[in-house]
């Protein structure tokens, strides 16, 4: 047996509209609140929700789990307005991607950054300004 893994989140399609795909396993009822109207999704199986929606790349949306819990989307690509405010639909196939260097898998070396740890503010500006002034080690030591 085969699983089909599909993105989460808004995606919008190229013949217009956007694609709602929803991970809630727990919840009995799905929709998305855009344009101040509420969408239902669909369950797909597995815990999945889904439906095509008539909106489009930079409108906000909220996910409304059992109709009471209006909720940021978790798999959202923009949230303008900070963790808790509504999610914003981004169009990712229109980003245009400069040409980087060809690396090998082996080659590269993936960090996780947790900036409320690294840094006592835990701020991006505060993280930076750590950064470009010497190296941290792991635990956020900056050396000169």
């Amino acid at each position: 047996m085969t699983t089909q893994v599909w993105p989460c989140g808004a995606v919008p399609l190229s013949g217009g509209g956007v694609e709602f795909r929803v991970w809630a396993p727990a919840a009995a009822r799905v929709s998305v609140r855009v344009h101040g109207g509420e969408h239902e999704l669909t369950p797909a199986g597995e815990g999945v929700y889904v439906a095509e929606v008539a909106a489009d790349t930079g409108d906000d949306y909220l996910v409304v789990l059992d109709g009471t819990r209006a909720l940021p989307d978790p798999c959202s690509r923009h949230q303008p307005e900070g963790i808790r405010g509504p999610s914003r639909i981004v169009d990712t196939s229109r980003f245009e991607i400069a040409p980087g260097p060809e690396l090998r898998l082996e080659e590269l070396v993936l960090y996780e950054l947790h900036v409320g740890t690294f840094t006592p503010e835990g701020t991006f500006d505060v993280a930076r300004a750590r950064r470009d002034g010497g190296r941290a080690d792991a635990r956020g030591r900056v050396s000169r």
